[in-house]
């Protein structure tokens, strides 16, 4: 079976730290079991096509963990005013 490259984005929900996992796989759905097995106490957030990163502009986080809206809100000389 042909396999293609996924970035899956989860989470730890007892500290909130977002994870980014490259991973090869036949579809997205297999590309969660395969994070799965590495890391077994996440939760899923999305499987996307390609090896996508931050540092190549594909991604973007708000920070280490998850930041709800409020916080955006609140920091507009961190997240903007649009």
């Amino acid at each position: 079976m042909k396999k293609f490259p996924f970035t899956v984005i989860s989470f730890y929900p007892e500290s909130g730290q977002v994870v980014c996992d490259h991973v090869e796989a036949s579809c997205s759905s297999a590309a969660f079991t395969v994070v799965a097995k590495q890391r077994e106490s996440v939760e899923f957030v999305v499987g996307l096509p390609g090896h996508l990163s931050e540092e190549d502009g594909a991604l973007h986080f708000p920070g280490e963990s998850l930041v709800d809206a409020e916080i955006v809100l609140d920091q507009p000389e961190v997240f903007g005013t649009e």
